[in-house]
């Protein structure tokens, strides 16, 4: 066998050792916003100001209230969380998740999910209420038209999780043996990248923390507050990055259990009284910080 096809040989088992570690997941999500345009406020606006049609554009705020932003914040909550339990993968939303925690990362996503779905059937409930709201709100600007029937508007809202596998191959007919090679080649190349970005962007979730935690010992006063999350937020986002680690890299499980022992060393009553403790505090964080950017330069491709 020649270099190219032990190179191929060596793709495929790669390809195929992440295909059994880990699965590709999307969440996919919309909402209606209630912005829609109004063409006779906007006819005139431009008849008024003698502008060119399509230039002036008015749009108007309905359905606003706590129903529409309890629908937000949830629908918020679920996208961070789908986040939080993966790193990225693909452009159009595809992140990579351990095959081992597929089903806990799958029920506390679709937990989320119906969290937000709850929501919605909350402003659907009070609908005619939100559209007696506007009318005054509006007042001269409210237009009937602007307004959906319930069964319309539940469709604008929609949440789910789409979960996919790793193709552990490269299975085409038709194609040239030493085409077929060069396109497993190419292919392996722009995995090992993704690879690279999504540990990249897990290693960064732990340096964000680490030098949080650095900004805030060296800019303070007597004024400032130190709360205990400072230190806890570092430990938990490096049993985050460990639970999110989709090929048990053993380097990157290290690096988390190397800062979270140094930094769960730290006392926030301590730093909030002694300037000494600052000191040595901040010598911890900083060496944290420069494993943290060696870690990030190995992991660049």
């Amino acid at each position: 066998m020649d270099t190219n096809q032990n190179h191929v040989s060596a793709t495929v088992n790669a390809t195929s050792l992440l295909s059994s570690k880990a699965v590709l997941i999307r969440l996919f999500t919309s909402a209606f916003i209630g912005n829609p345009c109004d063409k006779a406020l906007t006819a005139e606006v431009q008849n008024s100001h003698g502008t060119e049609d399509k230039r002036v554009s008015v749009r108007k705020k309905i359905m606003q209230g706590k129903e529409l932003n309890a629908i937000a914040a949830t629908l918020q909550n679920v996208r961070k969380l789908a986040e939080k339990l993966s790193a990225p993968w693909l452009d159009g939303g595809l992140r990579i998740v351990p095959a081992k925690s597929l089903i806990s990362t799958k029920l506390e996503i679709e937990k989320g999910i119906r969290d937000f779905e709850s929501k919605v059937e909350d402003f659907i409930f009070a609908y005619d209420d939100i559209i007696a709201r506007d009318r005054i709100a509006l007042n001269g600007t409210f237009r009937e038209s602007d307004y959906m029937t319930p069964a319309k508007l539940r469709t604008k809202f929609s949440a789910r999780l789409e979960i996919f596998p790793i193709p552990s191959d490269f299975r085409v007919e038709g194609i040239d043996a030493a085409v077929k090679a060069d396109l497993e080649l190419e292919m392996n190349k722009l995995t090992n990248q993704r690879i690279s970005e999504a540990k990249r962007d897990l290693v960064s979730r732990i340096q964000d923390k680490v030098s949080h935690l650095i900004g805030k010992l060296e800019n303070m006063t007597d004024e400032t507050r130190l709360h205990a999350s400072l230190v806890s937020n570092v430990s938990e986002v490096c049993a985050e990055v460990k639970a999110a680690n989709f090929d048990d890299d053993s380097s990157l499980n290290q690096l988390a259990d190397s800062v979270e022992k140094a930094i769960s060393t730290l006392s926030i009553d301590n730093l909030r009284t002694d300037e000494n403790a600052r000191d040595d505090a901040k010598e911890i964080a900083e060496q944290a910080l420069a494993d943290i950017q060696e870690a990030m330069a190995g992991f660049m491709g």
